[in-house]
């Protein structure tokens, strides 16, 4: 997991990023694509801390409840995403200029999350099993098909 978990999430991110520069660029926006990068990377680090923050408490109960030990560690990769996607939308919206519309920046933030999800999701299911127990993520988008 030390190995698998930065993995993923590194691999997922660099998927979204392209697209993302490319909304951004099509957007016409007088907007610095490295102002976008600095709050993907700290809002990446940020949901990265969430996720270190709520493992211990993941760890107890995995080992010691085999009814919520799956169920609360992806509750906490849940909330690292939420928290991930609010503080990229706060960095991205605070370095945008008092004249720039919030769509122009909106837009390429949406697209990078949306993105990266998805990306994150087979990622996850390549490098199944993370977790032992195996999770209803452990196949992709095909795992939750069914």
């Amino acid at each position: 997991n030390v190995v698998a978990v930065p993995l993923v999430l590194l691999l997922s991110a660099l998927c979204a990023l392209p697209a993302g520069i490319l909304g951004l660029k099509l957007s016409g926006a007088d907007y610095r694509a490295r102002d976008l990068l600095l709050s993907f990377a700290s809002a990446l680090f940020g949901g990265t801390m969430v996720m270190a923050a709520l493992a211990p408490l993941a760890a107890i109960y995995y080992h010691t409840s085999s009814q919520i030990g799956n169920n609360l560690a992806i509750v906490s990769v849940v909330v690292a995403i939420a928290v991930a996607s609010l503080l990229f939308l706060r960095g991205a919206l605070s370095r945008a200029g008092e004249s720039l519309q919030r769509r122009f920046v909106v837009i390429p933030s949406a697209v990078i999350i949306a993105i990266q999800l998805t990306a994150l999701l087979q990622f996850i299911a390549l490098a199944s099993p993370i977790l032992p127990g195996g999770t209803f993520l452990d196949g992709g988008f095909d795992g939750l098909a069914h």
